[in-house]
């Protein structure tokens, strides 16, 4: 993970995920299109990858599956926070982290998936009968990050028509 500038992030590679606007009700979906076509379609109100630029970008998830990288796009009162995250083979066959859907909020059909990354943190005692410490230990796992990776679909059991 790698914290950047908002202006970092590319204009011209096909991405998937969304970009919500300051001045708009619900997100824009981009579906393997890049920043710039989707700007063409909405073509009074661009999205500005620019510090102060108005409106604004409120928050955005955006997935690069060219070159398997994540962008996060958070506004936090005066503060755009950007985050890239570059995922790996390992980091998905890894048997600690996990994918993860989560529901999406103004994006009829689609989940949010992400994928998580759990860490060892330390050891904890393992009690007795007794409620008294015993010898053995148990290793404990705390997530560190969560990159998003793109849409999965909703089933119809999950409410999509």
């Amino acid at each position: 993970m790698s914290k950047i500038e908002i202006n970092e992030i590319p204009m011209d590679r096909s991405l998937t995920g969304y970009l919500w606007m300051s001045n708009e009700q619900e997100p824009r979906v981009l579906e393997n299109c890049s920043i710039e076509q989707s700007n063409k379609q909405h073509g009074a109100n661009p999205a500005l990858f620019q510090t102060g630029a108005n409106p604004f970008i409120v928050e955005a998830e955006l997935w690069d599956n060219a070159n398997n990288l994540s962008y996060a796009i958070h506004h936090a009162g005066n503060e755009v926070v950007c985050q890239r995250y570059e995922v790996k083979a390992e980091d998905r066959n890894n048997p600690d982290n996990n994918t993860v859907d989560f529901l999406s909020h103004r994006m009829d059909g689609l989940k949010l998936r992400f994928l998580e990354y759990w860490e060892p943190w330390r050891d904890i005692d393992v009690l007795d009968v007794n409620g008294k410490p015993d010898d053995e230990k148990m290793p404990t796992l705390v997530m560190t990050r969560r990159a998003f990776v793109g849409f999965t679909p909703l089933t119809n059991k999950e409410g999509q028509a």
